[in-house]
């Protein structure tokens, strides 16, 4: 119920231009492994932003996925 909070979240331009970015110049400078997990973690996190409503299952797995986007680097 932060709105602050909610604003940060509810970015999905931010991981839709990393998923174009793994998806263009990722593919040559890691293994297809890690691109494929790269582009189906920003996937979830655009879906996420993108939701009318962030519930607190929401924001939980919006840490689980930045989590672990965060150990691939």
């Amino acid at each position: 119920n932060n709105a602050e909070a909610e604003g940060l979240l509810r970015q999905p331009g931010a991981a839709a231009y990393f998923g174009r970015y793994v998806n263009r110049e990722g593919r040559t400078k890691a293994p297809p492994a890690v691109i494929n997990k790269l582009s189906d973690t920003l996937k979830s996190l655009e879906s996420l932003a993108k939701k009318d409503k962030l519930e607190m299952t929401d924001v939980v797995e919006i840490n689980r996925l930045t989590s672990e986007l965060m150990t691939m680097l």
